[in-house]
């Protein structure tokens, strides 16, 4: 359910109106956790085309940042590239103790 409060929360960020504008944003001396962002799902983004609205995820980690209460963590493409980096070992692709790059 977090991931839809996260939508929903950050579709009603895009509404605009006097009484968001006159609201600050909450902040935190230090992190105080964690958070993962994940992409809406393509049902959900044709959603919000339909209303000509993009992805809330951009917002939300800006406003998670400014906040300075979470470190927000990359999982979707990082979580992705480490998957095809365990395949490319499992199948013997790659060489064991190479570094390319370094």
């Amino acid at each position: 359910m977090l991931p839809l409060a996260l939508f929903v929360a950050g579709a009603a960020l895009c509404i605009p109106g006097p009484a968001l504008q006159a609201q600050e944003l909450e902040t935190c001396e230090g992190p105080v956790g964690t958070l993962a962002l994940v992409e809406p799902q393509d049902e959900t983004l044709r959603a919000l085309y339909r209303y000509e609205l993009e992805s809330p995820t951009s917002l939300i980690r800006m406003m998670v940042q400014e906040s300075n209460c979470f470190i927000v963590v990359e999982r979707g493409r990082a979580l992705e590239r480490m998957a095809q980096e365990r395949e490319l070992a499992a199948s013997g692709q790659l060489a064991g103790g190479s570094n390319v790059g370094g």
